[in-house]
């Protein structure tokens, strides 16, 4: 099973970025949850989700480079805000 690393730091700081600061309290709240369910996800794709609690200057890095990992990863960037305003089971 090839392996996806999601980086928190810098995931928090994208997600708020292109969200708004005041999401901040919500996405915290709820954030351990939306891993869970993104695991699972990564999982039924084949994938291996690792968390990584450090900086970094990426979202995430696709082990090996796998041209698919980087696609399911894409898709779960829009994914995250059907999730976390309750549009997408999790």
């Amino acid at each position: 099973m090839k392996t996806i690393v999601l980086y928190t730091k810098m995931h928090r700081e994208a997600c708020l970025y292109v969200g708004s600061p005041a999401d901040g309290p919500k996405y915290d709240y709820q954030i351990d949850d939306y891993f869970a369910w993104l695991a699972e996800r990564a999982a039924e794709a084949g994938f291996s989700l690792v968390i990584r609690n450090r900086p970094s200057k990426r979202i995430y890095k696709v082990e090996d480079d796998d041209e698919a990992g980087h696609r399911f990863m894409k898709d779960e960037r829009f994914a995250f805000w059907h999730w976390y305003f309750g549009t997408t089971p999790g």
